[in-house]
């Protein structure tokens, strides 16, 4: 049993990957997505997170990298991946997918680490990957790059592919 004040922690799934990423619905807090590594996919609550459930099943190996909504239309998620497959989308809420990756070049396209919507503009997104910043202005259907070049040359080392780090407040 936890000591006082401590929280229990609970698997609702996957059970066989890592919850990589996370979002809310804009509007109604019950819904959440979690992408999961691996190829494990795309899973939604409709419950506030108690059960979860795949809907990633039309697009066979997807792993959830990074996830966005669009909070004009909550139905179009956004989904970056690892292993080379790049960008999917859902116009549907998740119960569809399908990938497009026009202008994204194979790093680019090999891990997404984050997409982000622009709340100005809802048709601009911008995804943080291993080959640079990449900017759409047509809600994902062509990409290009932000500056720099991008790719190993860039970063030879490495550094920009995960380079945040989770520290607990304390004592130095």
């Amino acid at each position: 049993s936890p000591a006082p004040g401590q929280s229990v922690w609970e698997v609702v799934g996957p059970e066989s990957a890592f919850a990589l990423g996370f979002v809310f619905h804009p509007s109604d807090p019950s819904v959440v997505y979690a992408g999961a590594d691996d190829g494990a996919g795309i899973w939604k609550s409709e419950d506030g997170g108690d059960t979860f459930n795949l809907v990633s099943s039309t697009a066979p190996d997807m792993s959830g990298y990074a996830l966005a909504i669009d909070a004009e239309d909550p139905d179009l998620i956004y989904a970056g991946c690892g292993s080379g497959r790049g960008f999917f989308f859902s116009k549907d809420a998740g119960a569809t997918w399908e990938i497009n990756n026009v202008g994204l070049d194979s790093f680019a396209k090999r891990t997404m680490i984050s997409i982000l919507v622009d709340p100005q503009d809802s048709k601009r997104l911008y995804a943080a990957t291993e080959g640079g910043v990449m900017l759409s202005d047509d809600r994902g259907l062509t990409w290009g790059p932000i500056g720099g070049t991008g790719g190993p040359a860039a970063d030879p080392a490495g550094r920009a592919r995960r380079s945040h780090e989770v520290r607990r407040p304390g004592p130095t």
